[in-house]
């Protein structure tokens, strides 16, 4: 039971992660556009840093999580 819950909170971190980079690209974007006049730049510039930060932190997340534990495994076994 403790494995799907571990489970399905690693892919709400996911989820957040996603969420939370593509969200902050965007409004940071959005702002940055409406501040220097310079519409779809800043947008299309804080979807992608979003998307590469949101890929970092999947990556961090994986390291964190998933990576410890496939070790300890490994020196038990």
């Amino acid at each position: 039971m403790g494995g799907a819950w571990r489970a399905a909170a690693l892919a709400a971190e996911f989820g957040f992660s996603v969420v939370a980079g593509l969200l902050g690209g965007v409004l940071l974007g959005q702002f940055m556009d409406s501040q220097l006049g310079t519409s779809p730049t800043f947008l299309l510039l804080g979807i992608l840093s979003g998307f590469i930060l949101s890929l970092y932190l999947i990556y961090v997340i994986y390291r964190v999580q998933i990576q410890p534990r496939r070790s300890n495994r490994e020196q038990s076994s």
